[in-house]
């Protein structure tokens, strides 16, 4: 009928995956395998994203949070292994800390540019890297579990301080 061909068609992957008939891989094409990273790699990869986030220049903050939230994002959907979500449990009190701090820092910020004769309009991408690398990282129960209570209050603290900020 008209309606399960219409469903059948809704299910068909709007991407498909084309393989090379055998013969035609040599030693240098890569494999799916491939595509796996190396932990140290991946390790590698989330200490320079630590070190941007806390980078004083905003511009490379936000590249640093552009990094944490991939990693992030590829381990919230399973694409991660043990020892890499391991690495990013063990240090997620450390990141969260630097998001209060990067928070407090980019959101003051823009709100000092706010209103001031001659100047262009503030930028929100570092707000917006700040509170998309949160989010981020509490997708990952295990990762949410393992911040500091101490830090969780400070998160509160510093959005409930801009939820409430009538400017």
């Amino acid at each position: 009928s008209a309606i399960s061909t219409s469903v059948s068609a809704m299910a068909t992957p709007l991407v498909r995956v084309r393989t090379a008939p055998a013969g035609l891989l040599s030693a240098s094409t890569p494999s799916l395998g491939a595509l796996v990273r190396d932990d140290e790699d991946v390790a590698a990869q989330w200490e320079r994203a630590l070190q941007l986030v806390a980078s004083p220049d905003e511009s490379l903050s936000v590249d640093g949070m552009k990094l944490a939230c991939a990693e992030l994002a590829e381990a919230a959907h399973g694409r991660s292994s043990a020892p890499t979500v391991a690495l990013f449990v063990a240090q997620a009190d450390q990141l969260v800390g630097l998001l209060v701090q990067k928070s407090r820092a980019v959101f003051n910020s823009s709100l000092a540019q706010v209103g001031v004769g001659g100047r262009p309009a503030p930028s929100s991408r570092p707000c917006k890297y700040v509170l998309n690398t949160l989010m981020q990282a509490f997708q990952l129960t295990s990762l949410a579990r393992s911040v500091a209570e101490r830090t969780l209050r400070a998160l509160g603290s510093e959005l409930l301080i801009r939820l409430l900020d009538d400017r």
